[in-house]
């Protein structure tokens, strides 16, 4: 008996998800979303992966990785490991059969040759106890929202992956998409429309390095200071934080800063001087023809910033200010953005180059630049505030009740 080993080559924008969902399909019959999540688990578990996600990282990650998607046993004679006999009774080219037929090894090694692809199984008995694996542990069961991230992970493009998740997920009432391919800023409500559209400016460079890193003045470093002349504009998920004051470069005909800050969320990417503002006045004129042209060469200009003229950051600003999410996509050929669970349970968008990346600087210092945003204006963290105030009221006046009963003042009027 043997094993006949069936492979599959990975080619361009394929994952676990995809292969699981066309093996189903092929076999015929109705293909459910726990249908797919079994099968994922099972070709996990057939290629030695703990987990689907570490499938995904090992096969998926290079385009013509090969892995076995199905395994059979065949009938036919099991190959045993014959010992030579002593050179006055066997010819040396030749060995023995069972039958003690003498068969030719140049026709043994052709006939190994054909089995392309094909293990041949060793009987137990020959099996040394160095060359037996370890047995494959249990897949534990997916939970709900882990389905759900794998699914929305095996989505084509990194827009349908962030409306997907947050149609579900997004506590806010609006958040941003920034293609820089295309050189845009897009408004979209929780439901996923798109609400408004601007051209915008970004990084000069191509690329989806870390950018612009900006240290307060005191903390200025070499290599702070070669990272910020990258000007890359980093993709990934990031916060709003408001700037309450900025030179006059940046200040409109209000009066009011028009600056917001990208704090990012995302492990490995630590945005600083990454943000969204009016574009710097004393190149105005120069920049908005820019932005205001057919072509977009010239809209890569920032040093990581997302730029914008002054009216439509005023337009912009209607519909996201401080707490809301903006999300940056990708330009690399190859990479993309998707979820991974964080320490505290949650999940991000994470770009898959380059999260890794760190400065030389140390953590105490970098967490000047990368502190938790203020979400006074993010409208959960406002419903929240203003449940707690109404239950903290509605227990004063409970109190105040059972107090004004107790008390032996209020039972008589003593003028």
């Amino acid at each position: 008996m043997t094993i006949r080993t069936t492979t599959h080559t990975v080619s361009k924008g394929e994952c676990a998800w995809n292969v699981a969902q066309r093996t189903l399909q092929k076999k015929g019959g109705k293909v459910t979303t726990a249908d797919i999540t079994k099968e994922m688990q099972r070709l996990a578990k057939l290629n030695n992966c703990d987990s689907v996600e570490d499938f995904n990282k090992k096969f998926f990650s290079k385009v013509g990785s090969e892995f076995v998607i199905d395994k059979k046993e065949v009938q036919g004679q099991q190959q045993r490991s014959v010992p030579l006999l002593a050179p006055d009774t066997l010819n040396p080219d030749s060995t023995l059969r069972q039958d003690n037929t003498r068969v030719s090894r140049d026709t043994l090694v052709q006939r190994q040759n054909n089995t392309t692809k094909t293990e041949i199984l060793t009987p137990p008995d020959l099996v040394k106890d160095s060359d037996r694996k370890a047995p494959v542990k249990s897949q534990p069961k997916l939970t709900a929202k882990e389905q759900e991230v794998l699914r929305i992970n095996s989505m084509k493009d990194d827009a349908s992956r962030i409306i997907e998740y947050n149609k579900k997920n997004y506590e806010g009432e609006h958040y941003a998409i920034v293609d820089k391919k295309k050189c845009t800023l897009s408004v979209y409500d929780k439901d996923g429309n798109v609400v408004k559209s601007f051209t915008v400016g970004v990084g000069k460079k191509v690329g989806d390095q870390l950018g612009s890193y900006y240290l307060d003045r005191a903390y200025k470093t070499k290599d702070a200071w070669k990272a910020e002349q990258g000007r890359y504009t980093t993709p990934g998920e990031f916060t709003l934080d408001e700037v309450k004051s900025t030179s006059a470069a940046y200040t409109g005909k209000d009066g009011k800063p028009k600056m917001m800050t990208l704090r990012g969320d995302n492990k490995g990417v630590r945005a600083g001087n990454q943000a969204i503002h009016m574009l710097y006045k004393p190149a105005y004129a120069t920049r908005k023809a820019a932005i205001d042209s057919p072509g977009l060469e010239d809209n890569r200009m920032s040093y990581g910033c997302v730029n914008l003229t002054e009216e439509d950051y005023n337009t912009m600003y209607q519909y996201i200010g401080e707490g809301d999410k903006v999300y940056i996509l990708p330009e690399e050929k190859g990479n993309k953005l998707q979820l991974e669970k964080q320490k505290d349970g949650t999940y991000k968008f994470e770009q898959q180059y380059h999260k890794d990346q760190q400065r030389s600087v140390s953590k105490e210092v970098a967490s000047r630049v990368n502190y938790d945003v203020k979400p006074e204006k993010n409208p959960a963290y406002i419903a929240k505030k203003r449940e707690e105030q109404q239950q903290e009221l509605l227990a004063k006046e409970q109190k105040k009740e059972e107090f004004s009963i107790l008390d032996p003042k209020t039972w008589f009027n003593f003028g």
